[in-house]
């Protein structure tokens, strides 16, 4: 299909569906349904169809899960319908296992039976985060919601800190969360009050899917203006209290994240595209969700694709369901459940773009990212074994990617980089470098994919007192796709990819800039001469590279300019010559063409293979250099 958005581009669509779908980055396990509250909002509570029974997750399913799926993750949520502090010999099993893998572990709770012996479980296995669900900061409403008494959980939340305090540990991290309703979003202000009192980092809210006996009670589908302003004021009181907001799904409370009532059957049509919707959910392609039955589910609102009993994961990550569900989810028509569902926003296709820079371009990521992060105010990525971006651009050109990596002795120094089917480019970084690499596109496609891989490395110091496992120790800052034409060719396979003439008319200098690929080693003396015409009888400097260049005349006819061809860096690598050419102000307005040509070492000019000025065959024409 012929579309100017990128979910409706068939290698886009195919990329993200039927090929290199690596294994999930986290997982969720479901450990029990057992629980000791009955919470309004909860579907276990009115019994809806979906509701599991009351069941405890078998070890032999469990030990499936440590064996087969959790060496490839980063990250274990223990979540689900129940109450997980109800199996607490299955949580040590999990955080044994991901203490061995060095990997993070995560859970909710509703507190009520976090014991002092329970949170010397947590404190003592290292449990990374802990979400605690309160749905309130007064105690009528939490006994309303939730059943049960709000200072039992304080006194236990308490009790938690100080044998944190006592441990001299930061772990647990805690958050508190609220699920959105019109009864309590009043007491979000007051909710971050309580955070910031009892050691709390983040308060996050949850939107609320509706059912009875809470019909009309969601605050992000029934109120996001009065959900806006509340968020507002909380944000202020957060800020000043040190306390993070985060909202499940971001954009609950924007104005235009919900589906359209039809799907629109016409993706092509620019007028419709205010009307078009996809799902903005990477769970069938980052996080699985292990039942307590073991079977594997999308997420806990979907039925199941497979059964661990029946099959290995493997098989069902990559079976036909799981391809079928991904292929349904990039189109305008995802499943029923996934229409309904609150906890995952809606974006408008995508238009892809020649520049990605990550937050602002995150539907151009393929396979084998981790989530934005930021460090010193700039976003990045990190990549994983394989990682695809795509970026579009009318080739032959020059792919510019912003790449750091870290500083940790041991960690990736080498990577490839494909562009398309085309060859693949080795690069190699010195610890904690950060370079933006140039690379040839020689194909004519408009729509660019872009694989970045290497040897794994695990586990990574990112953090101090984190252990964050990254596939790669490789940091992606954005990447820019420069259309250039063709290429021009010289002898010795050097061969000039690309490059670019630009002007300053304030300060009257031309910047050069050019692209080479040297497939030769046989550069050394190499030298290139510029030539300036017609007549130039003043030319104050050329600075290249910070120095001023002697300069040298040839009658009045022309301006010749020779200076040593550049040297490569990185072999595998375009080289980068930079060239500003600054005129002085006597001279006359006008336009000057600007030509470039090679030298070998015995003084004989290289002649270019294509794109040959008819009036000066030794060289070609690169632009002109006016003066206004």
């Amino acid at each position: 299909m012929n579309s100017p958005y990128l979910e409706f581009n068939s290698r886009y669509r195919d990329h993200l569906t039927e090929q290199n779908v690596p294994y999930p980055t986290a997982v969720n396990i479901e450990l029990t349904t057992l629980c000791n509250l009955r919470c309004i909002m909860c579907p276990k509570t009115s019994g809806v169809a979906r509701t599991p029974p009351d069941r405890t997750m078998s070890e032999t399913v469990l030990e499936k899960i440590i064996s087969e799926v959790v060496p490839h993750v980063f990250r274990i949520d223990l979540v689900g319908d129940g109450e997980i502090l109800l199996v607490p010999s299955l949580i040590l099993k999990v955080l044994n296992a991901a203490a061995k893998q060095k990997i993070l572990v995560n859970a909710s709770t509703n507190g009520v039976i976090l014991t002092e012996e329970l949170a010397n479980m947590l404190v003592r296995n290292q449990l990374h985060d802990l979400n605690i669900s309160l749905d309130a900061a007064q105690a009528d409403t939490y006994r309303a919601i939730r059943g049960a008494d709000l200072d039992l959980v304080l006194r236990n939340i308490k009790t938690l800190n100080q044998v944190k305090k006592k441990a001299d540990s930061l772990y647990p991290r805690l958050q508190f969360s609220m699920v959105g309703m019109k009864r309590n979003i009043d007491q979000l202000p007051a909710l971050v009050h309580l955070a910031a009192q009892y050691g709390a980092q983040s308060v996050m809210v949850q939107a609320m899917g509706e059912f009875d006996p809470v019909e009309n009670e969601s605050i992000s589908l029934r109120d996001r203006e009065h959900g806006r302003q509340i968020l507002n004021k909380t944000r202020e009181i957060a800020h000043r209290e040190g306390v993070t907001i985060t909202l499940w799904p971001q954009g609950q409370f924007d104005e235009n994240t919900t589906s359209p009532v039809n799907p629109i059957p016409s993706p092509d049509d620019h007028v419709q595209k205010d009307l078009l919707r996809i799902k903005d959910c990477d769970f069938p392609w980052d996080v699985p969700y292990f039942a307590t039955d073991g079977s594997v589910r999308p997420c806990c609102a979907m039925a199941p694709l497979g059964n661990l009993d029946q099959s290995s994961f493997s098989e069902i990550w990559f079976g036909d369901a799981y391809t079928q569900l991904r292929r349904q989810m990039k189109s305008l028509n995802p499943p029923a459940e996934c229409r309904k569902c609150p906890g995952r926003g809606w974006y408008q296709p995508v238009e892809c773009r020649s520049e990605l820079l990550p937050g602002r371009d995150d539907h151009q990521f393929g396979t084998g990212w981790f989530e934005t992060e930021t460090y010193k105010g700039e976003n990045y990525r990190w990549a994983r074994e394989n990682a695809v971006f795509f970026i579009t651009g009318k080739g032959p050109g020059v792919m510019e990617i912003d790449i750091h990596t870290v500083w940790d002795i041991g960690t990736t120094q080498v990577i490839d980089i494909q562009i398309d089917e085309e060859r693949k480019h080795t690069v190699t970084f010195t610890f904690g470098e950060r370079r933006v690499v140039y690379l040839p596109v020689t194909n004519s496609e408009n729509l660019h994919s872009v694989r970045i891989s290497g040897k794994g490395w695990r586990p990574v110091t990112t953090v101090p007192g984190e252990l964050d496992p990254r596939s790669l120790t490789v940091m992606f800052y954005g990447a820019r796709m420069r259309s250039m034409g063709d290429p021009v060719r010289f002898s010795d396979n050097i061969v000039l990819r690309g490059y670019s003439f630009s002007a300053t008319s304030m300060d009257r200098t031309h910047s050069i800039t050019l692209f080479w690929e040297n497939g030769s080693a046989k550069t050394d003396n190499l030298k290139q001469f510029f030539h300036v015409f017609p007549d130039v009888h003043h030319f104050r400097s050329i600075v290249f590279r910070g120095f001023e260049i002697l300069r040298r005349f040839d009658g009045t006819k022309r301006f010749q300019l020779d200076i040593d061809f550049p040297s490569p860096s990185h072999s595998d690598e375009l080289m980068i010559q930079q060239i500003q050419l600054q005129a002085p102000p006597s001279w006359s307005s006008g336009q000057y063409p600007v030509f470039m040509g090679l030298i070998d070492p015995r003084g004989n000019r290289i002649h270019p293979q294509s794109r040959i000025h008819s009036l000066h065959r030794s060289a070609i024409q690169l632009g002109l250099l006016e003066i206004k």
